[in-house]
């Protein structure tokens, strides 16, 4: 063993036996010299609350060779002078809990805290159990292994510390209930299941941590508060706040899912539609080609059978033409001699008249020889309605046949580009297009690339001139380090960009100096750094623009000017130079008015003395008696030479200390020191200058090359977007073209229909007028007439027989030259349809000329025999199908069906990629479909399990903070102030509820946020204690630990707190609440006091007994255990 390690184990020994000594003598309650004055009771722990703490037994620590400080269940106080080790108890506290130093602001090593020439020390706290609430954390068995019984009602934890330890070793080492613990971790499970949270404020305040109450933002606060009222009520929001998360975050993506789920559906659609287009077109595509095939069948056949057969229907139709052409003939030579009767009849039917008419005017039957008259004119009326209404069918018929003309010559004479060209067409715009896309992301990246160029220009031209200013002086934040500089110009910019630079200022070591600079050492030492670098503020309407801004991203200081005036100095600046100073801190300052108030209002500067020169003793001591009407001093600062001297005066004795603190040479304020660069750094700039603008230089080059590769870009862009934009303009043309050809087919076929409509119309009028109605009509009407005149004529008399006779004739010329100009009616109406039917056995016989003179020049027989020899079985089945399918199925209207179908398909687009992308979408609708139940039942599922725990969790935790916030309030009041606690931002989420104490100093004040920045120390002093008081009844934390926190109080302010304080832990209903350890180091007289609560004084000096050879007075702490 080295020499060292021996050294260790000697110390550990000395220490085992020391301490099992003195723990052993602390245990008896008897005392030596002094126990019959004392009577000691043994605690009666059924009032103690688990994790109330009963006993700290300190060994070696810090100030302590041994202390034992023994506490009340409800409010302790410890007393002591300054430097008497106070805050040691907290320390201790914090350390046997294995707490972390953070939590105390002390040193950050543990060998620290034991005491100066001590290799060991050890800490023993003595703590109310509870075996059940143990159990939340351990086994029974990790129990029994610490010799924790069920029957007991406390427990001892012990932390030995060590200086020096061996390579393996720990510094420390725990123990509990007289056994070691494996590790620091079974320390920490006990102090969990305590509910003991020394990292929380609301339970352990230390001094050094006071202030960080008050810098607690909203959100922090809450936190805080409920760890310390309800640790599970704490865990339940932090997990809601997460379950919330999850929640939204599964909302969110529930929804993308049912988007893309839409949105993929009507791909789908899209996609379906394009797909039975692509089968359309393909149907069309196999019916074309199987039409061709079926065209070369009838090909083959008709140059099979010969071409003799197509000249016999050639020659036939011929006949049938020529033989019409005669009968055509024969009717217009007819037509003439009908005329040359009707002629002669019309000039002898004259001459009768005359003769006749003398003898009709004699006759007694007139009348009935008018009634036969007429009915023969009825009959030739009925003639002449066939007739009209044939002509009306004809003038109709020759209308349609000249619009079917005129449309078919169009039809004919159409020029469209055929469907190669349009198909052409549109590869060669995809593959333009595909070229210009390529084009326009090369074209894009240059431009990225010289808009990104353009904006290092720019940004080094601000560069450029920001150092320019730099080195000139005109930047009025030059006097920051490059980190402060950036951020307040930020900070100043947004109050540009908000119109608020009027109300906005820049720190107060920018914009002030001294007068004189003999006084810049001084100003460096009374301005804070809080304030001398901070924005100035003119009033509230400029904090809320940018005010978050500032302090959470930028992490900047900030003031808002007081309304209020400034209050008057303690004495008149001639008295005061009468003493010897040269004036108030204020008088020294110059420059913007709206900072310099600010900054005076803030650290107190037109309260404060100064002078170049140093104090000497008698004006020292004339400074010490300079009181006010209430006895306080009228200076507690002043700043004279290299020092700055504090003035404290006791309020017990009354006597006044000094403390003197030596001032330093400060950076700021000089009045003729607006630029402190060293020659040196001034070359550093001006060298970044030349290589900004070298570099500025450069990029320029670079921007001008890329513009000009850009414009090049853009030009073949341009060509690219007019050959697009010409192909697209000819595909649109052939569309139109199409459907204008289409229009024009489907005239032909209105103007056919309505034609062969006519044709049909004429031919039964004509019936109606054939041959043998003709006969019958002229029958009837001759047989009639003359029957009809003989009846009428017999019973004229002799006397007027000769007038009858001329009658007669007269009646019967003018019979016969009615029939003539009837049959020449008839003839004329047959000529009409002979030349319409002459005008169709033409067409056909030019049709079948037509063929046959093609069939002239199709001599390829054997090609054709080859090519259907090639055709298999089924396709050979399926070309007999498809003409079975063909009325009188022949070429031409194969021909016909062939070019319908290649007209169709011209208009269609294949796409073949659409069927492979529709597999893909459906694969996507079907995985998106398959995990959107999963999805949604897992969101209903959380949804409404954190519905549930939501509306229990606000319940609770809106009835805490309300209750504590009534009991803030009252307490506030008896303060003479007002003040509530506030949790908002509950419609937000979890993370983002906020809890706010609001406080007014004044009844006539608006309440503010309590804050660091706008309230004093008092005030938060007094804030802090009283919020803490108020969680007393709500709060499971076992003990709440306070470190000095009156420091700051007024005496008025002081006593009201203290009176609060006792009453809340002392009364009755206190057992609900926490155990209160106060540590002061001093306390007004005539304090309001209460059974209950147990002070432990602190006594310490040179007359100290000896510990060593009377350990009973260790027991001194519990004299307040006695009966009163």
């Amino acid at each position: 063993m080295s020499q060292h390690g021996a050294l260790i184990k000697a110390s550990r020994k000395r220490f085992e036996e020391s301490f099992a000594a003195s723990s052993k003598s602390s245990k008896s309650n008897h005392f030596t010299s002094i126990k019959k004055k004392l009577k000691i009771k043994e605690y009666d722990l059924n009032k103690y609350k688990t994790g109330n703490i009963i006993q700290v037994d300190l060994f070696n620590f810090m100030v302590y060779t041994r202390g034992k400080f023994n506490f009340d269940s409800n409010l302790n106080m410890i007393l002591g002078a300054n430097g008497s080790g106070k805050s040691s108890v907290l320390c201790a506290i914090n350390i046997v809990l294995c707490g972390a130093l953070a939590n105390i602001g002390r040193a950050s090593e543990m060998d620290n805290f034991i005491k100066k020439d001590c290799d060991v020390g050890a800490i023993t706290i003595l703590l109310k159990s509870d075996y059940e609430t143990l159990l939340k954390k351990f086994k029974d068995y990790e129990l029994e292994s610490l010799n924790i019984k069920p029957t007991d009602e406390t427990i001892t934890i012990t932390r030995k510390m060590f200086r020096y330890v061996g390579s393996k070793s720990k510094k420390h080492e725990y123990i509990v209930n007289n056994v070691k613990a494996p590790n620091d971790t079974t320390i920490k499970l006990i102090v969990d299941a305590f509910n003991i949270q020394l990292d929380n404020l609301t339970q352990f305040l230390s001094q050094e941590r006071a202030r960080e109450f008050a810098a607690l933002n909203p959100n922090q606060l809450l936190a805080t508060t409920l760890k310390s009222i309800d640790i599970d009520l704490f865990n339940e929001w932090k997990t809601l706040g997460s379950l919330e998360k999850e929640r939204d975050e599964i909302k969110r993506l529930l929804k993308q899912k049912q988007d893309d789920l839409n949105e993929a559906r009507e791909t789908e659609r899209l996609l379906q539609e394009r797909v039975s287009r692509n089968e359309t077109y393909t149907t069309l595509e196999k019916n074309i080609a199987l039409h061709k095939d079926l065209l070369v069948f009838y090909k083959f056949k008709d140059l099979k059978k010969g071409l003799q057969s197509a000249e016999n229907e050639y020659l036939k139709a011929k006949q049938l033409f020529d033989e019409n052409t005669a009968t055509l003939t024969k009717f217009a030579n007819s037509d003439k001699i009908y005329k040359n009767i009707s002629e002669k009849l019309k000039n002898e039917l004259s001459n009768l008249k005359s003769s006749a008419s003398k003898a009709c005017q004699t006759g007694q039957n007139v009348k009935a020889v008018q009634e036969h008259a007429q009915n023969a004119e009825k009959a030739i009326a009925s003639l002449h309605q066939l007739s009209n209404a044939k002509k009306k069918l004809e003038v109709e018929r020759s209308k349609y046949a000249a619009a079917f003309d005129n449309a078919k010559a169009q039809y004919e004479n159409f020029n469209i580009p055929s469907e190669e060209e349009v198909k052409a067409w549109k590869q060669q715009r995809i593959e333009i297009n595909n070229e210009k896309r390529e084009f326009e992301q090369n074209n894009d990246e240059i431009n990225a690339n010289i808009k990104s160029l353009k904006r290092k220009v720019f940004t080094h031209t601000q560069t450029i001139a920001k150092i320019q200013n730099e080195l000139t002086g005109k930047d009025v934040l030059l006097r920051l380090n490059e980190d402060d500089r950036n951020r307040f110009r930020s900070a100043l910019e947004a109050a540009k960009k908000n119109n608020i630079s009027d109300k906005v200022f820049p720190p107060a070591v920018c914009v002030l100096n001294v007068t004189d600079d003999a006084y810049a050492d001084l100003m460096n030492t009374i301005i804070s750094k809080n304030t001398a670098i901070a924005l100035t503020y003119t009033d509230e309407s400029a904090v809320k623009p940018i005010g978050k801004y500032v302090t959470s991203n930028l992490g900047l200081n900030s003031f808002v000017l007081s309304n209020s005036p400034l209050s008057d100095p303690p004495l008149p600046i001639s008295e005061l130079k009468n003493l010897g100073f040269d004036g108030y801190a204020a008088d020294f300052l110059e420059g913007d008015e709206n900072v310099k108030k600010m900054v005076i209002e803030k650290n107190k500067l037109h309260l404060t003395p100064v002078k170049i020169t140093e104090l000497d003793q008698d004006m020292l001591e004339r400074i010490k008696n300079l009181t006010d009407n209430n006895g306080r001093l009228l200076f507690s600062q002043v700043l004279a030479g290299n020092s700055s001297y504090r003035f404290i005066k006791s309020k017990y004795d009354g006597q006044v200390t000094v403390s003197t603190t030596s001032i330093g040479r400060g950076q700021y304020y000089r009045k003729n020191d607006n630029n402190t660069m060293t020659e040196e750094y001034k070359q550093k700039l001006s060298e970044k200058i030349n290589n900004l603008k070298i570099e500025i230089s450069q990029t320029e080059n670079e921007i001008a090359e890329k513009t000009k590769q850009y414009d090049q870009s853009s030009i073949k862009l341009h060509a690219y977007k007019n050959k697009i934009d010409s192909l697209t303009e000819n595909i649109r043309n052939y569309d139109r073209q199409n459907k204008t050809y289409k229009g024009l087919r489907d005239q032909m076929n209105r103007y056919q229909k309505n034609i062969e409509d006519c044709d049909e119309n004429i031919k039964k009028v004509t019936s109606k007028s054939s041959s043998s109605v003709k006969a019958k009509y002229l029958n009837n009407i001759v047989t009639c007439n003359v029957n009809q005149a003989v009846a009428m004529f017999k019973p004229i008399s002799s006397s007027i027989r000769d007038g009858k006779d001329s009658y007669f004739n007269m009646r019967k010329k003018a019979l016969i030259l009615q029939g003539v100009e009837n049959e020449a009616l008839l003839t004329e109406n047959d000529l009409t349809g002979l030349e319409n039917e002459n005008e169709r056995l033409a067409n056909d016989c030019n049709n079948k000329k037509s063929y046959l003179e093609s069939l002239k020049e199709e001599q390829d027989i054997t090609r054709l025999e080859k090519q259907i020899s090639e055709f298999s079985k089924s396709r050979i089945s399926e070309i007999k199908q498809t003409a079975r399918t063909i009325e009188g199925c022949n070429a031409a209207k194969i021909i016909d069906l062939i070019k319908i179908m290649n007209s169709e398909i011209m208009g269609m687009d294949f796409d073949s990629s659409s069927i492979h992308q529709l597999e893909q979408k459906q694969k996507e609708i079907e995985q998106i479909v398959r995990v959107l139940p999963s999805m949604s039942e897992k969101y209903e599922k959380i949804n409404a399990d954190f519905v549930t725990r939501d509306t229990s969790l606000r319940s609770r935790l809106v009835a805490s903070i309300d209750g504590i916030s009534d009991k803030f309030e009252q307490l506030f009041k008896n303060v003479g102030c007002k003040g509530k606690v506030v949790l908002s931002q509950l419609d937000r989420p979890y993370k983002l509820w906020e809890l706010e104490i609001q406080v007014a100093f004044r009844l006539d004040a608006p309440m503010q946020t309590l804050s660091g920045k706008t309230h004093s120390g008092g005030e938060q002093s007094v804030s802090t204690v009283t919020y803490l008081i108020s969680l007393q009844r709500y709060s499971r934390a076992p003990f709440v630990v306070i470190d000095e926190i009156n420091q700051g109080m007024d005496a008025n302010n002081e006593r009201k707190i203290h009176e609060i304080l006792v009453r809340e832990t002392c009364s009755p209903e206190a057992n609900e609440g926490s155990q209160y350890i106060l540590i002061t180091p001093k306390l007004l007289t005539n304090l309001y006091y209460a059974h209950g609560m147990q002070c432990n004084i602190i006594f310490a000096g040179l007359g100290m007994p000896n510990i060593e050879k009377d350990p009973a007075l260790l027991n001194l702490g519990s004299a307040t255990l006695y009966d009163i």
